[in-house]
């Protein structure tokens, strides 16, 4: 009844597509993620004129319930009813081609604030995000901005607030990020994870500060789709950054590289115990290098700390 009832409405659009965006999906309870992808799958797929965009967490997804032998199941089978076809990490972080990740987090901000002056009765006199962000930034704080965000738009949007807010009538400033990332970091990210992952991560990050370098490789899919791990990952502690990566001959063996978030450090940066060299986001594809040439190019460009005195 529900598939009669869109296809009417289709015909009613005269030729137009009809867009169903479903955000937070993971925010469903697991068990019944299966029975609500079914309902897609059997009333909105099939209706030419209708394009389906799902919003979800990899690791606490669930769109799938085998019911019984062969190709009985209940939900959405990935790869054959539909696929997965786009990671935002691989848009928003911060690394090789910064350009898109700074223009993306510019019109962010400057569309938020858009539509709070309208809301409150004023014309924003700025015209352009790249104006708002020359006006409202100093120097390199925007970026810094971006790198702690770690390419999450939730993320920019806490910092950017209260980097604002410690700035008061000023520019924001580097200084001021880094403050607002640590607040942000301690209060909303790092009390949420249970005493096994906090071992975890402070293990990591102690030997991230040891090899000079906040990349972590891991091994897939033993080491990568560790539980705990992914609980990290899951709370924005830990930043997956390519997947499948190949670093020797044997290419049987593959790996997934993260970046550990920067709020991890910037502690340790504002007390001046560190200093940041390269924040290691420029990291690019070595699928065709030998591994010695993938390991080189990982030390070499995935610096981020360095003893305060120590020469580079």
């Amino acid at each position: 009844m529900l598939g009669r009832a869109l296809s009417s409405l289709l015909q009613a659009m005269a030729g137009k597509r009809l867009w169903l965006l479903l955000d937070e999906w993971s925010s469903i309870p697991r068990e019944l993620q299966p029975y609500l992808a079914d309902l897609l799958r059997r009333s909105f797929f099939p209706v030419t004129g209708i394009c389906v965009k799902i919003g979800a967490l990899e690791r606490q997804s669930h769109f799938i319930e085998i019911t019984g032998q062969g190709s009985e199941y209940v939900g959405i089978d990935l790869g054959a009813d539909t696929a997965a076809s786009l990671d935002l990490d691989d848009f928003l972080v911060f690394r090789a081609d910064r350009s898109y990740a700074l223009t993306f987090f510019s019109q962010l901000l400057y569309q938020h604030l858009v539509v709070l002056m309208s809301e409150l009765g004023y014309e924003f006199i700025v015209k352009t995000a790249a104006e708002f962000r020359e006006i409202c930034f100093v120097s390199q704080a925007f970026d810094e901005l971006v790198r702690a965000s770690e390419g999450v738009p939730r993320d920019a949007l806490n910092v950017a607030g209260q980097a604002a807010a410690i700035a008061i009538d000023k520019p924001i400033t580097v200084r001021n990020v880094q403050v607002a990332a640590r607040d942000y970091f301690l209060r909303d990210k790092e009390g949420k994870i249970s005493d096994k992952a906090q071992r975890l991560l402070n293990k990591i990050v102690s030997n991230c500060v040891e090899r000079e370098t906040r990349v972590l490789v891991l091994r897939r899919p033993h080491e990568s789709d560790n539980y705990l791990v992914q609980t990290l990952y899951d709370n924005r502690l830990i930043h997956r950054i390519e997947q499948g990566v190949m670093m020797g001959n044997d290419y049987s063996i593959k790996y997934d590289l993260y970046l550990v978030d920067f709020g991890c450090f910037v502690n340790m940066l504002s007390r001046g115990e560190t200093r940041a060299v390269n924040d290691g986001t420029d990291i690019v594809s070595r699928r065709l290098l030998d591994g010695s040439r993938a390991m080189e190019k990982l030390r070499s460009g995935s610096v981020i700390l360095l003893p305060a005195g120590a020469a580079r």
